[in-house]
């Protein structure tokens, strides 16, 4: 399938598929992986655009889990880098041709989806698949400003997963219902974070760094495979 680079300001995204429709691949830590890029040809066709989303430029692979800490780290503690960095491609893609756009993040990659979706960001649809669920503002709800775009989120999570605990999805729940979107939350029981990560597509368990940590999940992965696509038939109808 036809495969272009759509480079620009340092970052080198990868575009997969042709036609007016694109679901932007928005990575954990790790970035360009062959996972995220694998994932990205699964959403490409003939009509449709997969694209994995460069996080740093030069399509960096961090190694180890404290290297892809110390290069996200900037982006979690000033989230409007991670916008700013989203927002980009989406722009490049609506100056290529692109008419809808769907983000689908991954970790770090997931909190940057959910950010789009507070802030109003021009796309179409967002979904988070073991996404961090952390605020955007400490502000309360009645003071943080409300997004003129209300766009549709899809949100599966591990019911295990420590990186994003049980108490937010209930708030997190609460701030879609203020901003007005249609949203769904979607738990994975007994499932931890990175559900959809086989060992081979772990870059921290093939480093060694956790061996035994085997995160992956056939039921959750398969399970939240069918969410994503009944939720994009939705979108792109």
């Amino acid at each position: 399938m036809q495969a272009r680079d759509l480079t620009y300001d340092g970052f080198n995204d990868l575009l997969i598929g042709a036609g007016e429709d694109a679901v932007v691949v928005v990575p954990d830590y790790h970035n360009c992986t062959p996972y995220a890029r694998r994932t990205a040809e699964g959403f490409a066709s003939e009509t449709r655009v997969g694209v994995m989303l460069d996080l740093y430029g030069e399509r960096a692979v961090p190694k180890t889990g404290g290297e892809a800490f110390e290069r996200v780290s900037p982006m979690m503690d000033d989230r409007s880098l991670g916008l700013a960095r989203v927002q980009s491609c989406v722009d490049h893609l609506r100056s290529e041709g692109i008419k809808r756009v769907v983000l689908v993040g991954y970790s770090c990659g997931g909190a940057m989806v959910i950010d789009a979706v507070r802030t109003g960001m021009n796309i179409d649809g967002a979904v988070s698949i073991w996404g961090l669920l952390n605020p955007m503002s400490n502000k309360p709800q009645v003071m943080r400003p409300q997004p003129e775009r209300k766009v549709p989120v899809l949100v599966v999570q591990g019911g295990r997963d420590d990186l994003a605990p049980s108490d937010l999805y209930a708030s997190l729940a609460a701030e879609f219902e203020a901003i007005g979107v249609d949203w769904q939350i979607h738990l994975m029981g007994q499932a931890k974070h990175a559900f959809t990560l086989r060992e081979e597509d772990n870059v921290e368990v093939q480093s060694g760094e956790h061996p035994a940590l085997l995160l992956y999940d056939a039921d959750s992965d398969r399970r939240s495979e069918r969410l994503l696509q009944d939720f994009l038939n939705e979108v792109f109808v």
